[in-house]
C-alpha cells in the first residue's frame, strides 16, 4: 500500500489496546483516535508506515510505503473509538494507522488518453518486485493535480542508453523506447495507481510514463 504525505497526519491511528497490551492481534480490542466515521461496522485496514516515497524529479517526499498488518471493525464511536481486530498478519502497535476499506472501486473503466501532457515516473510497485510485468500495480509520481483521471492510459518509456560513435567520435544518446502501457485506476493529488495492461519488455522503477504515442 502507499500513503499520501498528508494522510499520515490525518488518518485514524491506534491509541491503545484494551488490557494495556503493547501489541495487538486478531481477537484484541483497540482504541483509536482521529476517527471521523462513527458508522458501526465500518471496516479498516491497519497499516504500518514505512519508507518515504521521494519524487525523483524534485526530491520531495510525496508519500510513504505502508504495510497492511491486519484489519478491524468499528464497534463503538467516540473519541477514542473502539475497534475489534478481526484479522492480522503481523502485530499492530501504538501509532499504526487505519485506512477505511473502500468498496467503491469502479468496475467499468473507459480507457482514454490524458486530457493534457503528462510526464512522470514509476516510483513504486505493489509487491516490491524489481521487474514489473503485465497486470501488476504500479505507483506514479503524477496524480489529479497533474490532470490524471481514472481510465487514463499512459505509455511506459525507458531511457535510451548512451553509445559510442566510432565513426565521428563522442557519445550519442539513443531514443527512449516504449516498454508497455499503463491504465490509471485510482488518483490522489500527487500520486496515482496504475495497472500494467501490456509489457513489451521488463518495466522498472523510475521508468517514465507519458502520453501514448
Amino acid at each position: 500500500a502507499v500513503l499520501q504525505r498528508d494522510q499520515v497526519d490525518s488518518l485514524p491511528y491506534l491509541l491503545a489496546t484494551r488490557g494495556d497490551h503493547l501489541v495487538a492481534a486478531a481477537g484484541n480490542t483497540v482504541y483509536v483516535r482521529r476517527n471521523t466515521s462513527n458508522e458501526l461496522g465500518q471496516r479498516f485496514n491497519i497499516v504500518k508506515v514505512g519508507d518515504e516515497l521521494v519524487d525523483p524529479d524534485d526530491n520531495k517526499v510525496i508519500g510513504y510505503q505502508a504495510t497492511i498488518v491486519g484489519s478491524g471493525t468499528l464497534r463503538r464511536g467516540g473519541d477514542p473509538a473502539t475497534m475489534a481486530i478481526t484479522e492480522s498478519t503481523m502485530e499492530a502497535t501504538q501509532g499504526d494507522l487505519l485506512i477505511p476499506i473502500d468498496n467503491g472501486l469502479p468496475l467499468n473503466f473507459f480507457p482514454k488518453a490524458p486530457s493534457g501532457q503528462v510526464d512522470g515516473r514509476i516510483i513504486s510497485v505493489v509487491g516490491g518486485v524489481s521487474q514489473i510485468g503485465q497486470f501488476m500495480v504500479i505507483v506514479m509520481n503524477r496524480g489529479s493535480n497533474d490532470g490524471l483521471t481514472v481510465g487514463d492510459v499512459l505509455t511506459v518509456f525507458q531511457d535510451g542508453p548512451e553509445v559510442t560513435d566510432h565513426v565521428e567520435g563522442g557519445t550519442v544518446k539513443l531514443p527512449d523506447e516504449s516498454a508497455g502501457t499503463v491504465m490509471v485506476f485510482k488518483t490522489f493529488g500527487d500520486i496515482s495507481y496504475g495497472l500494467v495492461m501490456e509489457a513489451t519488455r521488463a518495466i522498472h522503477k523510475l521508468d517514465h510514463v507519458r502520453n501514448p504515442i
